[in-house]
Order: structure tokens, then C-alpha cells, then sequence
């Protein structure tokens, strides 16, 4: 996976950051990861899927930071993980992957998601097939903050 994949992942969650929350994003250094590592209690996880390529996108936070990005989805305070706040992640997790896609598409990979999970628990380690390159950015928001991992990797034709 090349870092252009990444940077344009790092865009659409720029954009989507704004759109939603009319808030810029910064971003910290993006380091290759083992395996998207769910270091946050909530992770959102997103199947990338195509003919040239296929991978996950993982966003993990900490509860805190889950109940706040979730509470500015749907307009209001939130202090309990239920099927709201986990409704409003996912589709928070399918939001920002669809916006990534299209503009992989743009550039001639097409591809596609899978239905966004979001999973509970500190410690969620994921790994993926093998012969790909997993690279992990942190963002931060003025109410919360998250990581993000992408592991993608090319298919043989």
C-alpha cells in the first residue's frame, strides 16, 4: 500500500470532519502499524473490497470519544454506548469510508465497502491476510479524538 493511499484516506476524514461537525481535523504522524491494533474501548471497522485491492479500515477511540462523536451525529448529549450511539458510528464509519472509495474510484481503483461494524472492548486486534502494510494516523478534534488504521493490500491478477 502506497502512502498516497493513505493521505487520501487522511483527505476524505478531513472532509467528512468538516461537513459534519464544521471543525478542522489535525492529523499526527502517520507510522506503520501491526495489524490494525483497537488501542481505543470502541472501534469501528469497514471491509474494503475490489478486484485490485482489499483490506479494512479501522477507527478506534476511546468511550469518551466514542459518546462524543457519536452525541454530534445525532444532536445530543450521549453518556451511554447504546444502539444510538453504535447506529451513529457505524454510519459515521460508513460515511467517511464511501467518501475514501469514491475518490479511489476516481483514481481508477475501483472498489467497494462492506456494511460498517463497531465493536466494544478494549484491547480488539485485527489481522489481515497477509501481504499488505498497515499505516495508522492519529486525528484530533477540539471534543475528541481518534486513530485510524488502514491495511490494504493488492490483488494478483
Amino acid at each position: 500500500m502506497s502512502k498516497d493511499f493513505v493521505q487520501l484516506f487522511k483527505d476524505s476524514v478531513a472532509v467528512t470532519l468538516e461537513k459534519l461537525f464544521r471543525e478542522p481535523a489535525s492529523f499526527g504522524t502517520a507510522s506503520v502499524a501491526d495489524g490494525a491494533d483497537g488501542a481505543g474501548d470502541v472501534t469501528i471497522v469497514v471491509g474494503i473490497v475490489g478486484p485490485r485491492l482489499d483490506g479494512l479500515l479501522a477507527i478506534a477511540l476511546t468511550e469518551k470519544s466514542a459518546l462524543k462523536l457519536a452525541g454530534k451525529m445525532i444532536g445530543k448529549e450521549l453518556s451511554v454506548l447504546g444502539v444510538d450511539a453504535k447506529s451513529a458510528l457505524s454510519e459515521f464509519g460508513n460515511i467517511l469510508s464511501a467518501i475514501a472509495i469514491t475518490r479511489l474510484t476516481a483514481a481508477g481503483v475501483v472498489c467497494d465497502i462492506t456494511t460498517p461494524s463497531v465493536h466494544t472492548g478494549r484491547g480488539l486486534v485485527m489481522n489481515d491476510k497477509g501481504g499488505s502494510r498497515s499505516f495508522s494516523v492519529p486525528i484530533f478534534m477540539d471534543s475528541f479524538s481518534m486513530v485510524m488504521t488502514l491495511s490494504l493490500a493488492g490483488r494478483r491478477r
